[in-house]
């Protein structure tokens, strides 16, 4: 039981077995493909089941957007057998995180570790409220074909790869491609192209002194004007008062 209350909160994924939690002096059962959150200042308690312990995914987290990735309410919240799979894929999110952080917890682990965890709680919520997103069946082998893509486009961070280019790489139509990758990150390959590149440009801005018009370029985006705009939609500053503060 933790009566001291903490200033997080506290996310839990049961993938297989079971277990429980207590919250203002309720108990609730969580089986496999249950999770809750913990709001925080809250005093709780949670455990394994004796006879079926759980295996989780747990994370605690904070900031000043925290309270946007949890709509839900107190209790616990199930998805259906349908939806297990897109589940499955949204957790490979989880595992990236926690291969980056081994790595070390320089600026630019902790930048990209931070922006895969607004994407893995956004897709979460979107997952959620949206059950018609997680009706289709998506192929055995998505999480490969993701990951893959994803590696791709990192790898050509210096240009935009374009969805028929991605979808012939692995003998898909563009169109269905496109719906596999927004099931399997909630994301459209190209939006989550533009992420990638916004942190790498982050990084550049950090640890290098080259202009920003050179760091558009070195992340295939060849109007500097355009990369400011994006740039400051997606990180809430421009790119000179993301250097400067880093900086200051």
């Amino acid at each position: 039981m933790r009566t001291e209350p903490i200033d997080q909160y506290i996310f839990i994924f049961c993938v297989k077995g079971k277990g429980w939690y207590e919250l203002d002096g309720r108990r609730f059962e969580v089986n496999s493909k249950d999770f809750f959150i913990i709001p925080p200042g809250t005093p709780h308690s949670y455990g394994a089941d004796v006879d079926s312990p759980w295996t989780i995914y747990w994370i605690h987290f904070r900031g000043t957007c925290a309270s946007v990735y949890v709509p839900y309410g107190n209790g616990v919240l199930t998805f259906t057998e349908k939806a297990w799979i897109n589940i499955h894929l949204l957790l490979n999110r989880f595992e990236d995180m926690m291969n980056t952080l081994e790595k070390g917890y320089n600026a630019e682990s902790l930048i990209y570790t931070s922006s895969v965890l607004h994407h893995f709680f956004g897709t979460l919520r979107l997952m959620y409220r949206t059950p018609e997103m997680i009706g289709a069946p998506v192929d055995s082998d998505a999480s490969d074909v993701i990951s893959y893509s994803i590696k791709l486009m990192n790898e050509n961070i210096g240009r935009t790869l374009r969805i028929s280019e991605l979808a012939s790489y692995f003998g898909y139509s563009s169109a269905y491609y496109s719906t596999l990758f927004s099931k399997s990150t909630g994301m459209t390959p190209a939006a989550y192209q533009i992420q990638l590149k916004m942190i790498r440009a982050c990084s550049l801005l950090d640890f290098t002194d080259l202009r920003i018009n050179q760091i558009c370029h070195m992340v295939g985006i060849e109007d500097p004007y355009y990369f400011t705009r994006v740039f400051t939609k997606i990180m809430g500053v421009s790119p000179k008062s993301y250097r400067s503060d880093k900086k200051g």
